[in-house]
This record gives structure tokens, C-alpha cells and sequence, in this order.
């Protein structure tokens, strides 16, 4: 079995600054074209008074251009600045559901029987935000098959990779539909426990996947806490758990419990 760790990773891209970096960057040059331009022609036509008029346009023109461009910076400047803002405080008042690994509670260890494989737990969870979280409940899936992606390697690569081991749970759409159907009603500060239903933590022995090289097997489930805010927004917390046997890595066994303790695997979080 694999070791877990319990810090969530955000993930944060600079793709949008970038491209308004760029774009920037071209209309700049753009400017500066046109301005190199209306000099070389205001220095080969300068010569010739009739074309006065025609100077005194452009001159309107190439002003009413500088002042536009001008007052677009500023106002793309102003409204990221806004919506940086509105982000910030909208973080602050949105609810926060995560769930406490170091206090689960395993209420019947990992079991083998001639049926399958089950296992049971309660994990509470606590409301840490500012706002009501409407809908909160819970998805996962038991598993018993070597692990769908590598112990280890780029945090990316295994992140996105954990990401489909999810299979779909997790995702705004699967929150928004389950948190209309069930769940709870969570106050800001509200500490409760999540207990998976009986039928989601157990599988069936013909679902069991075997590693074709020989290697041990590994018993995990990918677990989201999803919520819906006041306005209406999906929220997610997701992860993979691993169950770690109390005794060390082995080859399951036939039948009988095997006493462990569940962790979250590194890297695999997510967060919305």
C-alpha cells in the first residue's frame, strides 16, 4: 500500500496575465508604427502650406487615437483590479467544507469475506468558511486494484492522473445534481460527521483487479465532500485515500480483518 500525506494543493496559472501581457505588448507596437509613420509623412509633406488642413486632421485624428488607447489601458486596469477585488472578497465570505483525516474513525477495519471486500468509517468535517453550505454530501468509490497511476513522479502529471481515477465525481455538474437531490445543511463553524453509505464502501470479489506482474493490491477510494454556496455556486473538496494496514505493506489475504488507518495521498487534492 502507498503512503499519503494531508496538505491540499491549489492550482494557480499565469496564463491569463500572460496573455494580457501580450496583447499589451502589441498594441504598443501597433502605436508606435503609426506614430514613426505620421512623422515621416509630416516631414515630406511639411513643405507645401495647402496641405495645412490636411496636417491640422491628422494631428486631431492621431491625438483622439493616443487618447483612446489611453483611456482602454486604464479601464482594462481598473476592471482587473476590480475583479481581483471581488475575487478576494468573495473568498472571504464563501463556505469552506474540509473534512479532518487525523480525527477519522475507522468503525470496521478493511474485511475479506467470501462475498468481497468492505470497509467502514466516519470522518468529520467542519464548515470553516463564512456562509451556509447547502447540500453537503459526500461521493466515493471502493476500490481494490493496484493503484490507476504511480506512487510517485511530477506533482502535475499525478494530479491530472488522480484527477480521472476520480471518474467524473468531484466535478461542478456530479455537485450541483447530488447536492440538490440529498445532503446537509452545514452553518458556518457547524463540526459533523461524514459516513459513507454501507453500498459505496463495499466491492464485490468478481470487482477485484489484480496487478498481472504479481505485485501487492491496494485498498482506496476517491472521496469528495461537495456543497452548494448561497447563490447557487457548486463547491468541491476532493481527494484519494488510501488505506495503509496497521502491519505494513502485504498481500491481502483470503478472508479475516486487516486492523489500518486511512490517509490522503499527496498531490491528488481538489479544491474549488
Amino acid at each position: 500500500m502507498s503512503t499519503g500525506g494531508k496538505q491540499p494543493k491549489s492550482k494557480n496559472s499565469a496564463d491569463g496575465s500572460t496573455s494580457e501581457h501580450n496583447k499589451r505588448h502589441y498594441i504598443r507596437m501597433i502605436l508606435r508604427g503609426c506614430i514613426r509613420t505620421f512623422f515621416c509623412w509630416l516631414a515630406a509633406s511639411i513643405k507645401n502650406p495647402d496641405n495645412l488642413p490636411a496636417y491640422l486632421t491628422a494631428l486631431f485624428t492621431f491625438s483622439l487615437a493616443v487618447f483612446a488607447y489611453a483611456a482602454w489601458d486604464e479601464a482594462t486596469r481598473g476592471t482587473k483590479a476590480m475583479q481581483g477585488q471581488l475575487q478576494v472578497m468573495d473568498a472571504a465570505r464563501r463556505p469552506w467544507v474540509v473534512p479532518d483525516f487525523s480525527e477519522t474513525k475507522i468503525t470496521k477495519p478493511l474485511t475479506f469475506d467470501k462475498e468481497g471486500a468492505t470497509l467502514r468509517f466516519v470522518m468529520p468535517a467542519k464548515n470553516g468558511g463564512s456562509s451556509i453550505a447547502l447540500g453537503t454530501h459526500i461521493e466515493t468509490v471502493f476500490n481494490i486494484s493496484p493503484l490507476p497511476f504511480p506512487a510517485a513522479g511530477p506533482v502535475q502529471k499525478f494530479r491530472d492522473e488522480a484527477i480521472r481515477a476520480m471518474g467524473g465525481m468531484c466535478n461542478p455538474q456530479s455537485v450541483l445534481t447530488m447536492g440538490f437531490v440529498q445532503g446537509r445543511i452545514a452553518l458556518p463553524g457547524d463540526q459533523f460527521p461524514l459516513e459513507p453509505t454501507d453500498e459505496s464502501t463495499t466491492v464485490k470479489r468478481q470487482q477485484f483487479k489484480f496487478n498481472p506482474a504479481g505485485g501487492d493490491i491496494s485498498a482506496w477510494l476517491p472521496f469528495c465532500i461537495g456543497y452548494i454556496d448561497d447563490v447557487g455556486r457548486p463547491h468541491g473538496t476532493g481527494v484519494i485515500l488510501i488505506y495503509h494496514a496497521q502491519a505494513g505493506p502485504n498481500h491481502f489475504p483470503a478472508d479475516g480483518e486487516i486492523p489500518g488507518y486511512l490517509s490522503a495521498m499527496p498531490a491528488s487534492w481538489i479544491v474549488y
